[in-house]
């Protein structure tokens, strides 16, 4: 309000401001915020947002646990590193240079050089190994190793760009560290940058205010939506349909119940030192994201994990916040195809595969070859297709029908 009208009119009042917020989840935000908090730990700090994706109101922020003791606004203000959290862009940025849902990668260990003398080995959590995934399970069960081979197979100043048309600024190193979200983001900047995933493409500036009437003037002023395409929705419905098995199967499975009850999408993040923990998801009406940690960085140790901390937090607020809506799935559009695979493969499945998985595709990206261990044929391509940008040339990223 200062910045719109200046400090002097906040004085003189006579002003009727129509905000955004919904109170019933103000109050369900503020309550379980705090609740899943202290249950962990008093002195640990935490924040929830809560948004509508098509138009940005900002419907609920909690920015602690407790205002009387610490007014400082997390939410908006606190940068941390968000860890696994960033992954989901990473995959959108994959999908939008060609590479598939469905393409297989291997999670062997990799070491780059740092300097003369050393190398950065990145692990994955409990340094478990899947070996070969495709990339909606390596994106699922939050793969390191796999997402740090994405990265530079996009290239880390292609995906600080691609950030950007979401609305996230991020450094541009040539360090692919940043493929574990290292760094550091707002709360409110990182779940912006998920909004388009949501809502079909398009992201929403946020809005706090709707209306003004001044009653001196007789005058009122509406704050229209600013919503701006970024991104194709074929891209956010794979994406989003990729971020449906994190709840199902993956680092937020705690949350399976609630995906069966309606559509859901989320990530969970972690920091790799358990400084941070996250969990930023969404359904076609409203997106919620949580963060955990104190505020003088400090490590909880293994366990403080996003799918343990945040995840439940989330969860106990979405079914409140949303138990008067329907449940809806969030819309395919036209550009978007499904084809059944083997997930072994990547390829059409045959008859003869043991393992069928239904996968989707921009159009254009699908396979055109039958799985060939089990007795597959080519296929004429249907319509040109995007050529996909490959792994980096190494053996140890190659699948084994490639190697």
């Amino acid at each position: 309000m200062i910045v719109r009208y200046g400090a002097e009119i906040i004085e003189q009042g006579g002003l009727d401001v129509i905000t955004a917020m919904d109170l019933n989840l103000q109050r369900l935000a503020e309550r379980d915020l705090r609740k899943g908090v202290r249950r962990i730990s008093p002195h640990l700090q935490g924040a929830l947002l809560s948004l509508d994706p098509h138009t940005g109101d900002i419907l609920a922020v909690a920015g602690g646990t407790d205002f009387k003791r610490s007014p400082y606004n997390r939410a908006f203000f606190a940068k941390r590193q968000p860890g696994s959290a960033i992954k989901p862009l990473i995959y959108a940025a994959a999908l939008e240079k060609g590479i598939t849902a469905g393409s297989i990668w291997n999670d062997n260990p990799v070491a780059y050089p740092r300097n003369e003398h050393e190398t950065w080995k990145p692990r994955n959590y409990r340094n478990e190994h899947y070996g070969n995934l495709p990339l909606r399970q390596a994106l699922a069960y939050s793969d390191n190793i796999i997402t740090v081979k994405l990265l530079e197979a996009i290239g880390v100043s292609d995906f600080v760009r691609f950030a950007g048309t979401l609305g996230l600024s991020l450094r541009s190193p040539n360090d692919l560290s940043l493929a574990l979200g290292t760094d550091e983001v707002t709360l409110s900047d990182l779940m912006l940058a998920y909004a388009p995933l949501a809502n079909g493409g398009a992201r929403p500036e946020p809005r706090t205010i709707i209306r003004i009437y001044e009653r001196y003037r007789n005058n009122w002023t509406e704050i229209p939506p600013a919503v701006n395409p970024v991104l194709s929705p074929a891209i956010a419905y794979v994406t989003t349909s990729m971020l449906k098995d994190v709840l199902i199967y993956g680092t937020a499975k705690s949350l399976h119940g609630f995906s069966r009850e309606r559509p859901a999408a989320g990530k969970t993040g972690t920091t790799d030192d358990y400084r941070d923990a996250w969990f930023i998801g969404y359904t076609p009406q409203l997106i919620t994201g949580v963060w955990v940690g104190y505020d003088k960085s400090t490590s909880k140790g293994r366990g403080f994990t996003g799918g343990a901390i945040c995840a439940p937090i989330w969860g106990r607020f979405m079914r409140s916040a949303l138990a008067d809506k329907p449940a809806v799935d969030f819309p395919k559009p036209d550009s978007v195809i499904s084809v059944q695979i083997d997930p072994t493969t990547g390829d059409l499945a045959t008859p003869n595969c043991p393992k069928k998985r239904e996968e989707f595709y921009v159009a254009g990206t699908q396979p055109t070859v039958y799985c060939p261990n089990h007795g597959g044929l080519d296929l004429a391509p249907v319509s040109p297709a995007p050529v996909p940008v490959p792994p980096p040339t190494n053996d140890r990223y190659l699948p084994p029908h490639q190697q």
